[in-house]
């Protein structure tokens, strides 16, 4: 994006994947909420580089590298590392992320964009539930621990049509 063209986004994001050389499976990871990670950190940067007026919005979804861009790409031709991003686009910050009472977690907040931020919230909503069931079922008896995976499986699908699945804790044997 050094010559000033008006690129689409997503061009954007190809290129930069390739400079970076992100494989395959890299670009294809996805967050909860079915958006490409990779392409959602991208968003971020342009985001912060035209908050920055380092590149200009032409159009909606096109940006272009400006003036102040192309000097500033002329003096750190070597990009800038994740700490020296967080210096130089904290200004930029909205003020909730730069108010944070914490500064060791001001730069993880910051490096994740919306999305991401929801997608982890939903990670460790996820994974607390988890821990909370589990807690809790090991503390039942074994019978209603049986019976609450029957459930389960019968809710996914399992036990055919007619629903036979069923807890053998409890059942006569009548051998």
């Amino acid at each position: 994006m050094t010559s000033g063209e008006n690129l689409h986004r997503k061009d954007i994001f190809d290129r930069a994947a390739e400079a970076a050389g992100l494989s395959d499976s890299a670009k294809s990871e996805q967050l909860n909420t079915g958006s490409l990670r990779y392409e959602q950190r991208m968003q971020w940067v342009l985001s912060h580089l035209s908050r920055a007026n380092l590149v200009d919005r032409p159009a909606r979804g096109y940006y272009r590298l400006n003036d102040a861009g192309r000097a500033w790409t002329k003096e750190h031709p070597r990009g800038m590392t994740f700490r020296e991003a967080n210096q130089y686009f904290k200004p930029f910050w909205s003020p909730e992320v730069s108010k944070q009472p914490n500064s060791t977690t001001t730069p993880k907040v910051a490096e994740l964009e919306p999305l991401e931020k929801i997608d982890e919230g939903i990670n460790q909503l996820t994974a607390e539930t988890a821990e909370d069931l589990l807690e809790r079922l090991r503390g039942t008896h074994p019978d209603f621990f049986e019976e609450a995976v029957v459930q389960v499986l019968l809710k996914m699908g399992y036990g055919g049509a007619d629903k036979r699945g069923r807890a053998l804790a409890g059942l006569e044997t009548g051998v």
